[in-house]
C-alpha cells in the first residue's frame, strides 16, 4: 500500500522505510483545503524544502521509486514477500550489532 496525508508524515520520522514497488505517496490534505502544518518539518527535515514546497503546494501522488530517490523510502521491493523478506533481513543485520549502540 501506499502512505498520503499523515502517513507520509509518519514515514518521514522513519529510521527504515522499505516500500512495494507498486506503492503511492501524496501530501493529499491540501487537495481537500488542509494544512498539512503537523508533518510539515518532519517531511521537510528529510527531503529538504524544495522537494517538500513542491508536494505541499500539488498535492501530487508519487511513486515508490521517486520516494526512494528522494529519501523517504530506504528501499524499493517487487511485492509483499519481498517486503517481508526485506524487513526480516535488516532486523538480521541490526541484531548483529551492540545494542548500546543502536539504540
Amino acid at each position: 500500500g501506499g502512505a498520503f496525508g499523515g502517513g507520509l508524515g509518519l514515514l518521514a520520522c522513519c529510521d527504515f522505510v522499505i516500500s512495494v514497488a507498486n506503492a503511492k505517496f501524496a501530501l493529499s490534505e491540501v487537495r481537500i483545503g488542509m494544512i498539512p502544518a503537523t508533518i510539515s518539518p518532519y517531511v521537510i527535515a528529510k527531503i529538504g524544502i524544495p522537494k517538500s514546497q513542491r508536494l505541499f503546494l500539488t498535492g501530487e501522488a508519487f511513486d515508490a521509486a521517486e520516494a526512494e530517490q528522494m529519501g523517504l523510502v530506504s528501499e524499493v521491493v517487487a511485492d509483499a514477500q519481498a517486503l517481508q523478506a526485506a524487513a526480516q533481513k535488516l532486523c538480521d543485520t541490526m541484531t548483529l550489532c551492540a545494542p548500546e549502540a543502536v539504540a
